[in-house]
């Protein structure tokens, strides 16, 4: 079944309302390629109002600084993005209060996982296959 957010300006199919979560947001591959691509998207009218960006990684960074990379942090997508720094085997990175100012829009249909971390680094799987196995106890 169509929704409102399936015709972009075009006619052409845009995304769903969503929050992309993605780990590792500090690193080159972040910068250089899910960045520009997310741009691209926003600057074709591709993504609705409702998308959001949760950016999580290891290097301290302020959610100005996170913002600046999208576009130079003006309007559009850096509004729309917040940065949590964190290790990603410290479960504490996933229970600590934190809070954001994002539009979220409440379809858990439309949530999406980048793992932009280095190949090796299996933390963040195990990290939430253990909580996959704890919620099911």
């Amino acid at each position: 079944m169509a929704t409102a957010h399936d015709e972009g300006s075009a006619g052409e199919r845009r995304a769903p309302p969503a929050t992309l979560v993605i780990f590792g947001a500090s690193g080159d591959l972040t910068t250089r390629k899910l960045i520009p691509a997310l741009q691209r998207l926003a600057d074709h009218k591709r993504l609705p109002e409702e998308f959001a960006v949760v950016g999580v990684g290891r290097s301290e960074l302020a959610d100005e600084d996170f913002q600046r990379r999208f576009s130079g942090g003006q309007d559009g997508l850096a509004g729309a993005a917040q940065y949590l720094s964190g290790g990603y085997d410290d479960p504490a990175t996933y229970t600590r209060q934190w809070t954001a100012m994002l539009p979220m829009t409440n379809l858990p249909d439309y949530v999406i996982f980048e793992y932009a971390c280095h190949e090796g680094n299996y933390s963040i799987r195990n990290v939430l296959s253990g909580a996959r196995v704890q919620d099911g106890q």
